[in-house]
């Protein structure tokens, strides 16, 4: 079974219908999205610009209904800086010694690299030989 709606007066209580009233040019509405133009028409059941008002009004809370909306909040914040400002000096010496720390390390590397890849390959060849004096 349908819906049954009950029937809605077209015209607010105490707007007045006079066609003579009405403006003859369409009527342009700027929106936040975009601009409408209205016009009248004295066979509508309703009148154009009432359905404007009715939007309106219906897009907008009560301003008792105002703070469910919207949130009016004020938020604080303290930075603070120390009293005073302290610098930590290095040496010319120090400076230099963290520069050349990188090469350093890598030429340390390279040496225990080279030390340790000739004595794998010394006892290699040892191995080789005390395995061809077996046979």
């Amino acid at each position: 079974m349908p819906m049954q709606i009950a029937p809605v007066a077209p015209h607010r209580q105490g707007e007045v219908l006079d066609p003579q009233a009405a403006p003859s040019l369409p009527l342009a509405v700027d929106t936040h999205g975009r601009r409408f133009h209205v016009e009248w028409d004295a066979d509508a059941p309703v009148t154009p610009l009432g359905q404007l008002v009715a939007t309106i009004e219906s897009s907008f809370p009560l301003p008792q209904q105002m703070d469910r909306f919207f949130a009016f909040e004020t938020h604080q914040f303290q930075v603070s800086a120390p009293e005073e400002l302290q610098r930590e000096l290095i040496t010319t010496a120090e400076r230099q010694s963290l520069i050349h720390a990188p090469q350093r390390a890598a030429n340390e590397a390279s040496s225990k690299i080279r030390r340790d890849v000739e004595a794998f390959v010394a006892d290699g060849v040892a191995s080789l030989r005390e395995q061809t004096g077996t046979l």
